[in-house]
Parts: C-alpha cells; structure tokens; sequence
C-alpha cells in the first residue's frame, strides 16, 4: 500500500526469485484490488488436442498462498466461466501443450466480466484433489499415460466429462498466522495426529504421532476433501471433519480454518483473495473453545524433548519466531545490537522475511551460520545485555 516500499520490496522479491530459479528478473504486472482466483484444470496430448476438467476458485488465501480451494466455482456465472476456460484452452493448444497443467486467472470483481491470465503451471496442483472428487478423473493417472504418449481420444477425455457435486480442500498447515497475516512455520513433534473418516472424506496426509517436524520442509502437513451434492452440504461436511481431526503437539491452522468455514460470507462465496488478510484478527480472536471436539480423547501422545544450547552466563538469546532455513546473519561477536534492528533473514515456504532483535545488548555468541535449518525458537545468538542505541548498533 506504500508506494516508499516499493523499492525494498522488488530486491526481496529479487532475490526469492534469484535462489528459487537462479535469475532475479522480475516483471511487473497491473493491481487487482478486488480479485476471485479462478484456474481451469487443462489436459494436453502434445498434438495441439487440448481439454479441461473444470475451474477451481482458489480465492480464500493468506499472503497469496492457498488455504481453501473448491471445485467447481459455486457461483461463477456461465459468461465468464465459458471464457475462462476458452482462454485457458487457447493458451494450452497455442503451445501444443502435453500433459496435465493448470492455467491461473484473476476475475476483477470490480469491472465485471474482466478477467487477467496470472500463470500457467505445468504441473498436477496441490489442489487436484477437488477436481478429482467431482469429475471421478485420477489426475496421476492421466498424467502417466499423456506422458507416455496418449492421446485424448484414447483416454476418453476429449470432452470434459460433467462435474458432480462439489469438492472443498481445506490446507492443514503446521504454521502460526501473526496479526499482520503472515504466516510462520512451527516445528516440534505431533503428541497426536488422528485424521477424521467416513462417507465424503479424503485426506491426502504425511502425519504421525511422534512425526518431527522438520523446517527444511513446507509447512503443509494434510490436506482435508469434502465433497457432497451441493457447496453448503460440503462446508458443512468439511466444517465436521476439521472438528474430528485430533492434531495436537504443534501449532497449525485448524482453529483458523474451522472459524473460516463458519463466516457468512464464506458460506455464500462472497469473498476475494484479500477476505482473509481482511477480516484476519477476527479469525485470530474466536476461541478453539467455540467448536466442538468430535474425536475419541484417549492417550495419543508422544513425548518430546526439544534440543537447547546452554547461554553463556548472563546473557538472553535472540530466537527465531519460527522454523525456517536461515539466509543471511547480520551479526558478529562483539557487536552492538539495538532492539527492534534487523538481525536475520529466514527463508520459509518459498518467502523471505526478516529477524529483528528482541532486546539490546552485545553479542558474546554466534550459534548457527547461513545455509542452517532453524527451529522455532531455536538461538541465533547470544547478547549481553546493554543499553543500545539505534546509532551505535553494528551488524
């Protein structure tokens, strides 16, 4: 929103760019304030034949980075929907495209009918799951045989078959969400992980009692699918399934997913891409104790222990606020450090942010080096402490 920002920006997102892909090029494109996050499943033979399974509306996010993903949009209308995918299928036979692939779009809901191409993946999306529960398509098997040199005719898949239903994925991520929407990850060990079951229900997840959290992985640790005739019948089974999933141990997102499911707005579809970032300490504030528990309670746990250096005499750590792998380390033995100056930046689930001194004071010990991967809370250093001045600070 601010426009002095900029600068500081575009060099971090060089240099996400720069260690995801090895180049920083960036590009810049045009604002959508108001913006639904429309993508159509696309299926190539490589011949020019292309086809779809639908769109997904994946505009229930945090920081640009999906949290609930459905299948069909429950209220697109059938204008836009039909050009949706027409520009989705032009892009994918102009290339001659192979395989499965998903081709993003921004629906400007403020100039109605006017829609942006965002991105074409090239591969099958973490929210395949939906499109496979309403068209009864396995996505990996389909992308096997393409891969292999099948045509569409052969699969039958010409003609997109007719979606039934509707499929809501909901994210579980292992990650606490700060009041300014951004998202860190946590680490420790699952003292119980018992996802739910029953008519409806898919969760594709790598979970376990005693599972250890590790930061050099996403934070993403199961994906919940509900599916039923209509998009209230399935909010409504996916809203049950997140209050009979036992996961405990570890911070995570299920609190602020099941208050998610039960916003009106939610429940009419009535929402853009920065509806979470918006109503974000809402979401935050109701209480865990506002949903009911529908899981058998017994001994699930796992005892941890979490690994601790010991401080040099008297001196306070500085800690990392989450688990990530650390970038850069802006301090050396014997430097001044002022509260609130920027000490670190860590990088997680794709995106940098930055470590800034709890309290003031001199460093006495370094405990970790670039390239590390850090716990949350973990110790990056060691500070006697002192009075600092901001203009005094070193690092």
């Amino acid at each position: 929103e601010d426009a002095a920002q900029l600068a500081e920006a575009f060099a971090r997102c060089a240099s996400e760019a720069q260690g995801a892909f090895g180049s920083g090029a960036l590009y810049v494109e045009k604002r959508v304030r108001r913006a639904r996050h429309i993508e159509v499943q696309v299926l190539g033979d490589g011949s020019g034949a292309v086809s779809h399974l639908w769109e997904r509306d994946c505009s229930l996010q945090r920081r640009h980075q999906k949290l609930v993903e459905i299948a069909p949009s429950p209220d697109l209308d059938a204008v836009a929907r039909e050009a949706i995918i027409a520009s989705a299928l032009r892009l994918a036979a102009e290339v001659q495209y192979r395989g499965i692939g998903t081709f993003e779009f921004l629906l400007d809901l403020d100039q109605p009918g006017r829609f942006y191409f965002m991105e074409a993946n090239p591969r099958v999306q973490v929210e395949h799951t939906v499109t496979e529960q309403v068209t009864g398509i396995d996505l990996l098997h389909t992308q096997l045989h393409l891969a292999a040199g099948s045509s569409l005719a052969e699969l039958g898949l010409l003609t997109p078959p007719p979606a039934k239903g509707y499929a809501v994925q909901l994210r579980l991520n292992l990650e606490t969400l700060l009041a300014d929407g951004s998202a860190r990850p946590a680490s420790g060990v699952l003292g119980a992980y018992q996802p739910p079951s029953g008519p409806g229900l898919r969760v594709d997840g790598c979970g376990y009692t005693g599972y250890v959290v590790s930061p050099a992985y996403d934070s993403l640790i199961a994906k919940l699918i509900a599916s039923a005739s209509d998009y209230p019948g399935a909010l409504r089974r996916a809203y049950r399934a997140l209050c009979e999933f036992r996961l405990e141990g570890v911070a995570s997102n299920l609190h602020l997913l099941q208050n998610l499911l039960q916003r009106d707005e939610v429940l009419a579809n009535q929402v853009d891409t920065t509806y979470v970032e918006r109503h974000l300490s809402e979401l935050l504030a109701a209480r865990e104790q506002a949903h009911p528990h529908r899981y058998f309670a017994g001994d699930a746990s796992a005892q941890s222990a979490r690994a601790s250096l010991d401080a040099p005499p008297g001196t306070l750590a500085l800690s990392a606020p989450s688990a990530g792998v650390l970038v850069s380390l802006a301090l050396a033995e014997g430097d001044a450090v002022a509260a609130g100056q920027r000490i670190a930046v860590l990088e997680a689930m794709k995106m940098e942010f930055e470590v800034k001194a709890e309290h003031s004071g001199i460093v006495r010990a370094l405990t970790v080096a670039p390239g590390d991967a850090i716990g949350e809370g973990q110790a990056l250093a060691f500070l006697q402490p002192a009075e600092v001045d901001s203009l005094d600070a070193h690092g």
